[in-house]
C-alpha cells in the first residue's frame, strides 16, 4: 500500500500523485477532545454504534447474508439495498476503532467478513437480495437495484479497516467484487450503470487503497456513461438518476439529492487521480448553483419529499423541506474533495455549516434517535412527516443511522490537512493535532 496509505488513514485520502493540494491527515492525528462533535463522538461511541449493532441482526443485513451463504433458514428481510445498511456500519466501527480501539470491534468486523466471503459468489459477485430472491435478475435491473451502490458502500468498509489495521479478509472480499465489476462494467462491454450513484467515488478510494488501476478507469466509464440514457426508467425520469445530460454539460443539481452529491464526489475524485480538468469545472459549476439556488440556511439540500429531490432554484419551502440527513452527510464528501482539490476555504465553510445545523439536527442527544428528514419549521402532522418527520430509533429504510455513525467516527478527518510546509485548520475544535513531526494544542468554545 506505500508509506503515504500507512501515515494517512482517513476516508478520502488522494494519492502522492494526484491534484490535491491539500493533504489530509489521518484519523488517529486528529483529538478531539471536547466541543460539540467531541460530544458526538463520544455518544456516538456509547450508544449509536451499539444500538447500530443490534439493528444489524433485527432489521435482517446479517440474516440475509447467512441466507446467502446457505448458513440460515427464512425469508429475505427488508430492501433490496439492505446489504448496504451493514456496510455503513462496518465503517463506523473501523473508524471508530482507530479513534479509540475497544475489545468487540474487530471481532465484528472479522465475523462479518467471514459472512461476506461465504456469501460470495465464486466469480465475486455479492447481493443478499438478488442472491436469494431474485438470482435470475442479477445486474437486469440496474435503475433501481443498488447493486453497484452497496458494492461502493462495501468498497469505503474495506478501505476504512484496511487504514485502521484490520479487516484482512473484508478487503479480500471487496477486491473479488470490484474486480467481479471491472470484468463486467470495463472489459466485458457491459454499459450499465447503477441508478444510485456511491460506487465511482467507493472505487477510486478503492485504487488508491490498492494501485488497482481498473478500479479507478471504472469509476471515470461509469461517470462518463452518466446522460447517455443508459439508465433505464425506474418511473421517476431521467433527472431522478442524473441521467438527464453528460456530467460535463449539467449546470444545476437535479433529482434525487443523495445520488446527485454522491456522484459529484466521484466526479471530484476521478479529476484528483486523473488530472480531467473538464470534470473539476462542471463540479464547481454545480456547486456554486446549489449553494447559491437550492441550499437551505442549515446546509440542508433536496426540498422534495417525491423522489427525495432538489426543486427548482429558489424552491426552498422550510415546511415541507425533505432535507435528508444522508444528503447532508453526501455534502460533507463533495465538499471535501473540492476542498482538497482547490484548497479555498468555501468548501470548509459550508461543511462547517452543514456539521453545526443540518447534521447536528439529525440525532437525539441521547444518540438512539434519528430524524431521516429534517424540515425547518412544522406546521402541521403531514403523511410524511408522521414516519419520517419525527425522530426514532431505527427505520425499515435504514440509510441515515449507520451514515451519521460513519461520519460522526471519522469527524477528526474533517479537521486540518497539510499543504506545502503549511497545516491549515477548518474546523475549529478543542484538540490535538499531529503533523510533520509536532504537536498543535488546540483550545476553543466555538462556536
Amino acid at each position: 500500500m506505500g508509506a503515504f496509505h500507512e501515515q494517512v488513514r482517513g476516508p478520502a485520502v488522494p494519492t502522492p500523485g494526484s491534484r490535491a493540494v491539500r493533504r489530509p491527515l489521518g484519523v488517529g492525528e486528529v483529538v478531539i477532545t471536547g466541543g460539540p462533535l467531541g460530544r458526538w463522538q463520544e455518544v456516538n461511541r456509547a450508544a449509536s454504534i451499539p444500538l447500530g449493532l443490534v439493528q444489524m441482526e433485527r432489521a435482517g443485513s446479517l440474516p440475509n447474508l447467512r441466507r446467502a451463504a446457505g448458513e440460515e433458514e427464512g425469508e429475505f428481510q427488508g430492501y433490496r439495498f439492505q446489504d448496504s445498511d451493514l456496510y455503513k456500519q462496518l465503517e463506523a466501527v473501523a473508524w471508530e476503532h482507530g479513534r479509540a480501539p475497544a475489545a468487540g470491534y474487530e471481532e465484528f468486523v472479522d465475523e462479518a467478513a467471514r459472512v461476506l466471503a461465504a456469501a460470495q459468489r465464486a466469480d465475486g459477485y455479492l447481493n443478499s437480495h438478488y442472491q436469494v430472491v431474485k438470482p435470475d435478475k442479477i445486474y437486469a435491473e440496474l435503475e433501481y437495484s443498488h447493486e453497484m451502490y452497496c458494492a461502493g458502500h462495501l468498497f469505503q468498509a474495506a478501505v476504512a479497516a484496511a487504514r485502521v489495521g484490520v479487516g484482512e479478509e473484508l478487503v479480500a472480499v471487496a477486491r473479488r467484487f470490484a474486480d467481479h465489476l471491472v470484468e463486467v462494467f470495463l472489459r466485458g462491454g457491459h454499459d450499465g450503470i447503477d441508478g444510485h450513484a456511491e460506487v465511482e467515488s467507493a472505487l477510486v478510494e478503492l485504487y488508491r487503497l490498492t494501485g488497482e488501476r481498473s478500479y479507478l478507469e471504472l469509476a471515470g466509464k461509469l461517470i462518463d456513461n452518466r446522460g447517455k440514457g443508459l439508465i433505464k426508467d425506474s418511473g421517476m425520469g431521467p433527472l431522478y438518476a442524473q441521467d438527464h445530460l453528460p456530467v460535463r454539460e449539467a449546470d444545476t443539481p437535479v433529482g434525487h439529492a443523495v445520488r446527485q452529491l454522491y456522484l459529484e464526489a466521484g466526479i471530484v475524485d476521478v479529476y484528483l487521480e486523473t488530472g480531467d480538468e473538464s470534470l473539476l469545472e462542471c463540479s464547481v459549476r454545480r456547486w456554486e448553483d446549489m449553494v447559491a439556488t437550492k441550499t437551505y440556511l442549515t446546509g440542508g439540500v433536496g426540498s422534495r419529499h417525491d423522489g427525495e429531490a432538489f426543486g427548482e432554484r429558489y424552491e426552498l419551502p422550510p415546511d415541507r423541506a425533505y432535507n435528508e440527513s444522508c444528503a447532508a452527510i453526501a455534502s460533507v464528501h463533495w465538499n471535501w474533495r473540492l476542498l482538497l482539490a482547490t484548497g479555498e476555504g468555501r468548501y470548509a465553510d459550508l461543511i462547517e455549516r452543514v456539521l453545526h445545523n443540518a447534521l447536528a439536527a439529525s440525532t437525539s442527544a441521547d444518540g438512539v434517535r434519528f430524524f431521516y428528514v429534517n424540515p425547518l419549521q412544522r406546521r402541521n402532522d403531514l403523511v410524511e412527516d408522521a414516519y419520517l418527520g419525527r425522530r426514532r430509533d431505527w427505520f425499515a429504510c435504514a440509510c441515515c443511522p449507520p451514515n451519521i455513525m460513519r461520519t460522526i467516527s471519522s469527524l477528526g478527518h474533517y479537521v486540518a490537512t497539510s499543504g506545502d510546509r503549511e497545516l491549515v485548520v477548518h474546523q475549529y475544535v478543542p484538540g490535538t493535532i499531529r503533523s510533520g513531526g509536532f504537536e498543535l494544542s488546540v483550545a476553543t468554545d466555538f462556536p
